[in-house]
Formats: structure tokens, sequence, C-alpha cells
């Protein structure tokens, strides 16, 4: 995206105008902060809504991540289980360790990227994709402990509650419900 003006003495400057949010309903894509792969710019407020088709779930991928530290309570991006703030959080990532993958439970994702007015970073890029519910957009794992402790680990060493569904067939799935321990006798 580009922004052309014209300067009094007939010049014809353009320069780069850095995209923030957007929504996004393709399978797959990828998101990066504004000016990526330089350092984004002060003060942005960017909202990204990932919508699949129904029945599908979203993955959210890192590639990269440098935000400002300080336990989140500057430069973050937050992740939520839904189409607005008003969803369960899936994560207020920050700091410069890669995060976690990011799985919705359903088919869509809400994400918003802020930062404030003094410390800028190189930001993240990540790459979405979509999966039908039944496939796990998860990498597979050997045991069920080893997929929740994969899950639970996190900024907020959040703990989810687990509902496992087993058929006579040794077919089934596991759900994320809440960030809560339940449990459920099977």
């Amino acid at each position: 995206l580009y922004l052309c003006v014209w300067v009094c003495v007939c010049v014809f400057v353009c320069f780069q105008v850095s995209a923030c949010g957007g929504l996004l309903s393709k399978l797959n894509g990828t998101i990066s902060t504004p000016g990526w792969p330089k350092e984004y710019p002060p003060n942005k407020n960017c909202v990204w809504q990932v919508v699949a088709p129904t029945q599908y779930r979203i993955s959210m991928q890192f590639e990269a991540f440098e935000l400002e530290g300080n336990e989140c309570a500057y430069d973050h991006l937050e992740a939520f289980d839904g189409d607005s703030d008003a969803a369960a959080i899936l994560g207020r990532l920050c700091g410069n360790k890669i995060p976690e993958p990011l799985v919705s439970t359903g088919n869509k994702m809400y994400l918003r990227f802020i930062s404030d007015a003094s410390v800028q970073r190189k930001g993240f890029q990540a790459s979405h994709s979509t999966g039908k519910e039944g496939a796990t957009n998860t990498p597979p794992c050997k045991t069920l402990w080893e997929f929740v402790q994969k899950q639970t680990k996190g900024p907020c060493w959040s703990f989810y509650s687990w509902l496992l569904t087993a058929h006579a067939d040794h077919s089934g799935k596991m759900e994320r419900k809440t960030n809560i321990w339940r449990f459920y006798n099977l």
C-alpha cells in the first residue's frame, strides 16, 4: 500500500504506508506487524479478524516474535478465541520468545496488536492455517499428557480444561473448554 502526494516545489514523493490489521478469510495466510521486518511504528492499534468456514478451526504459528517486554504492559499482541475481544483470551504475548501456536476452538480468531509511544522492536510474523474440527491443527503428540503440557505453557501460565470424547471404534477428539480446570467423568 503506497500513499503518494505532491510536495510544493513540484516534486512527486511516494512513501510506503504500513498496513495494519484487516479481515482474513482465506484458508491460509500471513500476518505481520506494520513495517515488518523493520521496527513497528509507535501508537498502533491493529486488529485482525481471521474467519474460516463453519466447522473449521484456525491455527496461528509464529515464525518470528520480538515485542517490548515488561510483562505485556506496553507493546503486546492479544489473541481471542472468537470474533471480538469479548471472547475467551488465547494469550497476551510480548517479549522476544516465539510463542507456542495459538489454536481456536471454532472458526474465528481475533488478534489485536498494540504499541505505545516509547519503545519499538522488530515485531512479529505469523502464518495462519485452517482445518476441519475433527482433524486437529496442532502437531501430533505421543500422549494426551504431552498434548496438555504443550497447550498449557504460555506467558500467563494458564491452565485449561479438556473434554476427551472416545468412541468404541477407538476414534475420538479432545477439545479445550475454558481457562479453568474442570474434571469430566467419562
